[in-house]
């Protein structure tokens, strides 16, 4: 199962580390997809979990490092969909206000043919749900989960 590719949403990683997020309790019990698939990690998720909150705990930090070192994930240079992904949030905020930039080049990541992304993990199924669709992305958090950002 290594082979298949999973992207991580930071949102993932703040409701893992963070047992007063309110979806700590759901990242927990699909901890076990960080061992078992292949981690896809876009440097904009490290810069938007590792925020200024979750950089004063160094218990989190441990915790995700751990996840960034192991054996089976993989660090992603964004360099190559920045400018892509900056357009398209530009063009995207006249019909869908509040698509991050980081949201953004996830998407753009997403439609990449060259990185094997087949499962997302993240509570933000609204932002992702039409680039997942169109790509065959399957969520590992269901968007009908409760407590889920449907």
């Amino acid at each position: 199962m290594l082979d298949r590719g999973l992207l991580v949403d930071s949102g993932y990683f703040i409701a893992l580390f963070d047992p007063r997020d309110r979806f700590h309790e759901e990242a927990v019990a699909r901890r076990k997809w960080l061992d078992a698939l292949k981690v896809i990690l876009p440097w904009p998720i490290l810069y938007e979990t590792l925020n200024t909150r979750f950089a004063r705990r160094p218990d989190r930090i441990r915790g995700l490092q751990n996840v960034i070192n192991q054996s089976n994930s993989m660090l992603i240079d964004d360099s190559p969909y920045r400018r892509k992904a900056f357009d398209a949030m530009c063009e995207m905020s006249e019909f869908r206000p509040g698509i991050s930039l980081v949201d953004a080049v996830l998407m753009e990541l997403i439609k990449e043919r060259n990185v094997r992304i087949e499962v997302m993990l993240t509570f933000n199924h609204r932002d992702f749900r039409n680039v997942c669709a169109e790509n065959g992305i399957e969520y590992l958090c269901e968007p009908s989960a409760p407590g889920s950002r449907a």
